[in-house]
């Protein structure tokens, strides 16, 4: 048995554990990212605030009232789900109509960086802020960001967009716990818990649907249309309805609203990890990786990392990662398996359609049907995975199967041809959707376990963090590794083909571009760059193996037997 799991390790926290019954509330049964709407409330549902939480509001609406309230908050929801999934099936049209082959990775960075560094910011604002209000407004944000996506005349104003888009929808996450928090009574809010995890996940498996069938039909620019007069209609529906909010905090200035938020850290953990992409998005495509750019890029990362960490520890009071949680070992054990298990399904997700596209030549409509193969099996592993962990006990095995399933399935995606049998790419997706799914809500659970009541807001809030950080980073690199692995291999197979004309054509209009005669040979190129990417993703997945291997083996009935 782990030495993390011994009584000398556990009694301090299951004393705390003991004096609340909201232990209950963190059971594991939840749906495939149906934990993301409550890893966004860090400060919304913690400390002064947790006590709030766990009361009924203070004046409650008439039941049609509520209905309308908690209705159009799941409408933001779904809107919020769809808009993260709905470009995937896009990506590959919009590159070919911006000639931006090298900026798809982008698409996706841009919005998950955005999410991430804004998450925790916005928790705080709701806290010191009238919520109503606020949550207006980051709904207007998030729909001005899709505004400028549709709008889009260059993919650099695209990815605007999608950083604008990305700010708005933290938000947005924050402000649906608070709004349901202030609107609905205790007993009702496990109802409301569960339509939020469904609504999330069934946004996010029929996303690429959706966004296939309107790029194919209509334009991909449809995708974020769709988008803004739902949310337009939120908003007036919420302005109207929704009684006025009082902050958990009020009467601070914004000068000290600004000091707690942490500012100085944010700096410098946006300006490494967006260094950090730039480096690897540049380096062997742009410039060579000995180049000073490339040098001075990573230079600046690491050493705005250790800035990051350094504040961090001297102004603990105020740190967007707090010390004191993430030295529990079953945290940062956690935040290791998240990272990576979260960075196999971003590469995995949206790399896929543009396998589709770009190789086998499907429409974005089948392709976003395809994906399916993949979505389904996630989302009904993850609820296989809860229930299990609920009636065994431990969430440590589920873990570890996650992580041996899920790089196995990914490695499987290495073999694919363009003649591949669509009964072997449709059982490798059930095999890589299972596994990423069994071990999806896993450390959310491990937080939740192990932590005392009002640490575990914190913990969810970290674990939102680094599942943004790792679309952010590895969408990226996954860019990178097909742009070089593209260039590379069209110099070597095709020498007398100019490999401008492939890149800047797009992930699908190459073939208009191209002669028949070498077609085929630029098919093959093709796919052995895009099963690189997957070679990462599968890579990503074994390296989750660390952070499950070391999470101690506790049981959610002995937190629950001693509530």
């Amino acid at each position: 048995m782990n030495s993390a799991a011994s009584p000398e390790h556990s009694d301090s926290r299951d004393d705390s554990h003991s004096r609340s019954t909201e232990g209950d509330k963190w059971t594991s049964s939840s749906w495939d990212r149906s934990d993301e709407w409550e890893k966004g409330t860090q400060d919304v549902v913690s400390n002064d605030a947790h006590t709030e939480a766990l009361s009924d509001p203070p004046s409650q609406p008439g039941n049609k009232r509520e209905i309308w309230i908690m209705t159009t908050v799941l409408l933001a929801v779904f809107l919020n789900a769809l808009d993260r999934t709905i470009i995937y099936t896009a990506v590959p049209r919009i590159s070919d109509e911006f000639h931006a082959l090298g900026d798809i990775g982008w698409y996706n960075a841009s919005f998950m960086l955005a999410a991430a560094c804004s998450q925790l910011i916005f928790g705080r604002i709701y806290t010191y802020n009238p919520p109503k209000f606020v949550f207006i407004t980051l709904v207007g944000l998030f729909e001005a960001g899709n505004l400028v996506c549709g709008a889009a005349p260059t993919s650099a104003s695209f990815i605007v967009g999608r950083a604008i888009a990305g700010m708005g929808s933290a938000g947005l996450m924050c402000g649906a716990i608070v709004v349901m928090v202030s609107t609905v009574s205790l007993s009702k809010r496990p109802l409301y818990q569960g339509f939020f995890g469904a609504v999330f996940t069934l946004a996010s498996i029929i996303g690429p649907v959706i966004g296939g069938a309107l790029t194919t039909n209509v334009s991909w620019r449809w995708c974020f249309y769709l988008n803004v007069p739902i949310g337009c209609a939120v908003m007036l529906v919420i302005f109207f309805v929704l009684d006025p909010i009082p902050p958990v905090q009020p009467g601070l200035s914004i000068r000290e609203q600004i000091t707690r938020m942490d500012p100085v850290g944010e700096v410098f953990l946006v300006a490494s990890v967006a260094c950090l992409i730039l480096g690897l998005a540049w380096g062997g495509n742009d410039y060579a990786w000995k180049d000073w750019r490339i040098i001075t890029l990573f230079a600046v990362a690491g050493v705005s990392l250790i800035a990051f960490g350094v504040v961090q520890y001297c102004w603990p009071d105020t740190a967007t990662i707090p010390a004191a949680t993430c030295s529990v070992r079953g945290v940062t054990m956690g935040l290791i398996l998240t990272f990576f298990l979260n960075g196999t399904l971003q590469l995995m997700t949206y790399y896929q359609p543009t396998w589709f596209q770009a190789v086998r030549g499907v429409s974005p409509e089948k392709s976003g049907v395809y994906s399916l193969a993949i979505g389904i099996p996630t989302m009904s592993s993850t609820l296989f995975a809860g229930i299990a962990v609920q009636r065994v006990g431990y969430y440590t095995p589920f873990a570890i199967i996650s992580s041996v399933i899920t790089p196995i399935g990914a490695g499987l995606f290495v073999t694919l041809r363009e003649n591949t049998s669509d009964a072997k790419w449709i059982g490798y997706s059930i095999l890589l959707g299972c596994g990423m799914g069994i071990g999806m809500n896993q450390a959310a659970t491990a937080c939740q376990t192990i932590l005392p009541p009002e640490e575990v807001p914190i913990a969810l809030s970290l674990n939102f963090l680094f599942q943004s950080l790792a679309g952010a980073i590895f969408v990226p690199i996954g860019q990178t590794v097909l742009n070089s692995q593209l260039l590379s291999g069209l110099k070597s197979s095709l020498p007398g083909l100019d490999p401008a004309i492939i890149t800047k054509a797009g992930a699908t209009g190459w073939r208009e571009v191209v002669p028949d005669a070498v077609l085929s040979g630029v098919v093959e190129v093709y796919n052995d760059a895009l099963t690189k990417v997957f070679l990462v993703g599968a890579v990503c997945g074994a390296l989750s193996l660390v952070g499950s291997l070391g999470l101690e083996w506790r049981s959610v009935k002995g937190k629950q037997g001693n509530t």
